[in-house]
């Protein structure tokens, strides 16, 4: 310790002052480095909650999302039984519709062996017009059937595919 004290006497005061000085403007330069380092890192802290947070707010977007997508897509197959439905049970009334006409055409085949020639031409008049009012009906149908197929494949041509490697 004497030999310590035995340098600060040998020091010129000032140089030792000037020393000290330095040692201090040193450590308040450390300081307020590590205090913008500190800062730097606390802002960097800040950006990547943010970021967790976007990131959070855009899975759960995205959830939502895909979770509305499967709900249409679920309404859409629960809708397209029930027109599925509907059409079979159409087709069943229209083969019924059917099968009676066929019976009818019977009945009027053996009514008209023995029916009178005036009788004989009304009826064929009659069925004439039917048949007549049935096809430009089938013919509606077919137009509207058609125009149906061909907004179907617009739809199935126009839809947004993902290429799948």
């Amino acid at each position: 310790m004497t030999a310590l004290l035995a340098f600060y006497d040998w020091l010129p005061r000032w140089l030792l002052i000037a020393a000290i000085a330095g040692l201090a403007v040193m450590y308040g330069r450390v300081a307020l480095r590590e205090g913008g380092l500190m800062s730097e890192l606390s802002l960097a802290r800040h950006e990547l909650t943010q970021l967790q947070l976007a990131v959070a707010e855009a899975n759960t977007k995205a959830a939502n999302q895909a979770a509305a997508l499967q709900q249409k897509v679920i309404e859409a197959q629960n809708e397209a039984k029930i027109r599925e439905t509907a059409l079979r049970n159409d087709a069943l009334a229209a083969r019924s519709e059917l099968d009676g006409l066929y019976d009818d055409i019977d009945k009027i085949r053996g009514q008209l062996a023995g029916a009178s020639a005036a009788a004989a031409t009304e009826r064929a008049v009659t069925i004439g017009s039917v048949l007549q009012d049935c096809s430009r009906k089938y013919q509606e149908l077919a137009a509207k059937s058609d125009q149906h197929v061909n907004d179907l494949r617009t739809v199935i041509e126009a839809w947004p595919r993902t290429h799948m490697k």
